[in-house]
């Protein structure tokens, strides 16, 4: 039987996160890696910027691919994929529709880093829209009956963590159930 203690100081984590650390055993990075999985979802799709003066938009992720349009300094869109060093625009992007009716395949990607053709930095990462409040209210706050989901036992660990101690393992990794805790 293994013990499962939580960490030192205790994290102010979200019910996911500690889900998550009972899960794995113990594991803190698990945890962390709950928040940005869920970070990541909350913020959406990627966007980037232009930065060069234009830059142009390829029917394939090849700096030999034919040319479909282009963009110029400022503009912002969403990516709906990253691959390679290349993004490929999504449908909302500026004169996405005019730009794909010319691709033979109907994609459009744009290189991020022009240093390979001499050009530098073409496209830059753009921080989520989110304010602070929003995402932090994504990140906590359970979604649908996902608490309803939740096992007996991981509930009761977690309020078990909450109130400052942690249960033991069983052979078999077979948590101990609690008694619902007491309101003081």
């Amino acid at each position: 039987a293994e013990d499962v203690d939580p960490p030192s100081p205790l994290p102010a984590w979200a019910e996911d996160q500690w889900i998550a650390f009972f899960e794995s055993g113990g594991d803190a990075a698990a945890a962390e890696a709950e928040l940005a999985r869920k970070a990541a979802a909350a913020a959406g799709p990627p966007r980037y910027e232009v930065v060069h003066r234009a830059c142009f938009v390829r029917a394939e992720p090849s700096v030999k691919a034919k040319p479909v349009g282009q963009q110029t300094r400022g503009t912002v869109f969403e990516a709906s994929a990253v691959r390679d060093g290349w993004v490929k625009l999504s449908h909302n992007a500026p004169g996405f529709d005019a730009m794909s009716s010319s691709s033979p395949t109907g994609e459009c990607w744009m290189l991020i880093d022009g240093s390979e053709v001499g050009l530098g930095e073409l496209l830059r990462l753009r921080p989520p829209q989110l304010s602070a409040a929003a995402l932090a209210a994504k990140l906590v706050a359970p979604r649908g009956d996902e608490l309803e989901q939740l096992r007996h036992h991981q509930r009761a660990q977690l309020a078990r963590v909450l109130r400052g101690h942690a249960p033991r393992r069983r052979a078999g990794g077979q948590q101990p159930l609690a008694a619902p805790a007491r309101a003081v």
